[in-house]
């Protein structure tokens, strides 16, 4: 459930924005200034402010620029009385990500958050991603005393260099890098033999065997899901 922070002083306009945010579900957090504001982000640590300008101790788009300096990358619609083009563009120079001007219909309202949390999440998901890329390019990868090399194709226990064929290794990585997560015998079949796992596959059954003898005693293994799979996971194979 997204968490959204709404900082205004109308009591009214609070209250029907929160309404309208708690029938779509919501979790609302609510700030009359911002000295509230500073503590429900450090307490309530929202996805999204909706932030007005105008606020009895200060300008919020001081307070915005203040967690735009920190690093604060947060989602912020600011909405305000304040509705000429360069109002406008002052905010989102300083900082905001929408900006909707008072009065504004409810709909509305709503969409812009939802747009803004919907781009929050594939930019999330972007970055997954791009982590998840470096990951898998990664030259050296360590768990506990196990080193695999991803470009030279080979692996060493406790510095041991292990008697692992290039493709055997390949399994390896591939099972590594998908750690605690159970691959199927037909994914890692076909992933790693390149062709579609027709019936139980001695070959596949065989470079596991193999796998799990080289690396006894890093503190990894290769553990089996009876039916499904194999999986990556610390500890040693009983």
């Amino acid at each position: 459930m997204n968490k959204i922070l709404l900082v205004e002083d109308d009591k009214d306009i609070q209250e029907i924005n929160k309404y309208m945010l708690d029938e779509r579900g919501y979790n609302v957090s609510l700030a009359m200034n911002l000295t509230e504001a500073r503590q429900c982000i450090t307490q309530f640590a929202p996805d999204l402010i909706v932030l007005d300008i105008m606020l009895p101790d200060g300008s919020g788009l001081d307070f915005m620029e203040e967690l735009r300096k920190h690093g604060n990358s947060i989602p912020i619609l600011l909405l305000t009385a304040l509705s000429t083009p360069k109002d406008k563009v002052e905010g989102l120079r300083r900082g905001g990500n929408d900006y909707l001007a008072k009065p504004y219909d409810y709909d509305e309202f709503v969409m812009r958050i939802e747009v803004m949390l919907r781009s929050k999440q594939q930019e999330n998901e972007r970055v997954r991603l791009a982590v998840e890329a470096a990951e898998q390019n990664k030259e050296v990868l360590t768990f506990g005393g196990l080193t695999l090399n991803n470009t030279a194709r080979n692996a060493y226990v406790n510095g041991k260099l292990l008697n692992l064929t290039q493709m055997q290794v390949g399994l390896l990585l591939l099972l590594a890098r998908h750690k605690n997560e159970t691959l199927t015998y037909a994914y890692l079949y076909e992933t790693i033999w390149g062709q579609p796992l027709v019936d139980d596959s001695q070959a596949l059954r065989s470079a596991i065997a193999k796998i799990r003898n080289e690396i006894a005693g890093c503190g990894y293994s290769l553990s089996s899901e009876r039916g499904i799979g194999y999986r990556f996971e610390q500890g040693e194979y009983r």
